[in-house]
């Protein structure tokens, strides 16, 4: 017989007997069994506790080395400046002796720089004598009566230049002496200077000195040379003829004489 029908018939008999079938006693826990499933309980949460606090602690850890591992943000680097320009190197400037050139432009451009302020009668002493170098320049031909003609011209603008210029005679000599320079183998040559000479209209004192004049002038207008020469020339017979007095005193000032 089973369990349950020994039950069912226990009821059965306990009913016709009028008894209450007897309850099994439910087993006492003790206080020891208390303890022991209090403390089973405490230690099942305090796992569950730390499995969390692990995942916890796992989750931050994996959090901080995502941080530390993510690559850093690429900054471009600030474009380097374009070096500034060098300043040109200036050339070292020359400074020309008037009448120590040869070129016909660097003379030109050198007496323009003196004359722009010139007078008037100052720049007609310079285009007379410019129109006499280019008249009476080797290879030119020119007739007699011409030639007398700028013969005259020239003596004439270089005593004007000498006797009667003021404030600008300095700038003025000084350009008459780069011409003389610069032609010195063109109409002022030895074998051209003089031409047409003996036709000049002129006392023999005038034209004595128009050609000791002349020649003072050709041998002082090269710079290079000039002071060297100036120690062998004696200025007094030089000057005898043609000039007065204020223009023999401007041209040996001029000079340093």
């Amino acid at each position: 017989m089973s369990d349950a029908q020994e039950n069912q018939q226990d009821q059965q008999d306990a009913a016709a007997t009028g008894t209450t079938p007897e309850t099994p006693p439910t087993p006492a826990i003790t206080q020891s069994d208390a303890q022991q499933m209090t403390g089973a309980a405490t230690q099942q949460d305090a796992a569950a506790s730390a499995e969390k606090a692990a995942a916890s602690a796992q989750a931050a850890i994996g959090s901080a080395t995502g941080a530390l591992v993510s690559p850093a943000p690429v900054v471009a680097p600030a474009p380097t400046p374009a070096p500034a320009p060098e300043a040109p190197v200036q050339a070292p400037v020359s400074v020309a002796v008037v009448g120590a050139t040869s070129t016909a432009e660097e003379v030109k451009r050198q007496i323009e720089n003196l004359m722009k302020d010139a007078s008037i009668p100052a720049k007609i002493v310079l285009n007379t004598i410019n129109e006499y170098l280019d008249k009476m320049k080797p290879g030119m031909p020119i007739s007699v009566k011409d030639g007398t003609q700028q013969q005259v011209n020239f003596y004439q603008a270089l005593i004007s230049a000498i006797n009667n210029l003021e404030a600008d005679f300095r700038p003025t000599l000084t350009a008459i002496l780069a011409l003389f320079h610069h032609h010195r183998e063109g109409a002022l040559r030895e074998t051209h200077v003089f031409r047409f000479v003996q036709h000049v209209p002129l006392s023999k004192e005038h034209r004595k000195g128009f050609e000791k004049i002349v020649t003072l002038l050709k041998t002082l207008a090269d710079p290079k040379s000039r002071q060297a020469v100036l120690k062998q020339v004696d200025f007094q017979p030089l000057l005898a003829y043609g000039l007065t007095e204020k223009g023999r005193t401007r041209l040996t000032a001029y000079f340093g004489k």
